[in-house]
């Protein structure tokens, strides 16, 4: 019988949240082993738990990722993450996703940590405020559910998130935000935009260095189930981890 692959969940707090269970529900679902990583430090803890996944998810947050990360100020809208051990646990950890080839995909403020990850390298920055770039606060959830469809995401036909959704086209979906990808991260390509451009997906770039390894970030929250996608992105990362062949990396560093 096939081991059921291990899903590392990375949160960063101790509080259990809507979307937390939401995420380990849809990894269950798909036929996962969800491994919730809270609060961790990234000296002590990375290589032992990265020993036992086959898989990585970055949840969203209610901060945002400190601009520092990117070369900006910091803008009065912007409310720059507090919690130091989660960023540097989660930076540490895309990276060893990243140079082990495991299947990594990061959700809303997830994605937008894969994004700015080493900017001076790659040039990964975000929009801190989107009212200020479309006169609208549209993007922000206010008071709707979060299993709400209020978006419409357009997706690349091209693209591995168009594979994993059937074909491209759009999709409503519940993205709620108020900061976004601006400049793409120069191993990424943009899958899926809203309906007024705002970037809503990224995956790695044909013939790069991340081509063959399945990355992907969302900007939007899958794990609701707004629609349909939701179920099959989880059963991709899921379909991913059970063909992940582990790394010496994983058991030597």
């Amino acid at each position: 019988m096939t081991k059921a692959p291990v899903i590392g969940i990375s949160c960063g707090s101790t509080s259990v949240s809507g979307s937390l269970v939401a995420v380990v529900t849809q990894v269950r679902s798909a036929g996962g082993i969800p491994k919730v990583l809270q609060n961790l430090n990234a000296e002590d803890h990375l290589h032992e738990n990265f020993a036992c996944l086959d898989g990585l998810v970055l949840m969203g947050n209610y901060d945002d990722v400190d601009p520092a990360a990117y070369g900006q100020p910091v803008h009065p809208a912007t409310n720059v993450e507090k919690d130091s051990a989660r960023r540097h646990f989660e930076e540490a950890a895309i990276r060893l996703a990243l140079d082990a080839k495991m299947p990594l995909m990061g959700i809303c403020g997830g994605m937008q940590r894969i994004n700015t990850l080493d900017h001076a390298n790659h040039g990964g920055t975000l929009y801190q405020h989107l009212p200020d770039l479309l006169g609208h606060d549209r993007h922000s959830q206010g008071e709707i559910a979060p299993f709400t469809p209020v978006q419409p995401i357009v997706i690349e036909s091209s693209s591995v998130l168009a594979g994993i959704a059937g074909g491209g086209g759009k999709w409503n979906e519940n993205s709620f935000h108020h900061q976004a990808v601006d400049a793409v991260h120069g191993e990424f390509i943009v899958s899926a935009r809203s309906d007024d451009g705002i970037i809503e997906a990224i995956e790695p770039r044909a013939g790069g260095r991340y081509a063959d390894q399945f990355v992907l970030g969302v900007q939007w929250h899958p794990e609701f189930g707004a629609s349909e996608l939701g179920a099959r992105l989880a059963a991709a990362i899921v379909g991913e981890a059970l063909r992940f062949e582990r790394r010496d990396l994983l058991q030597t560093t």
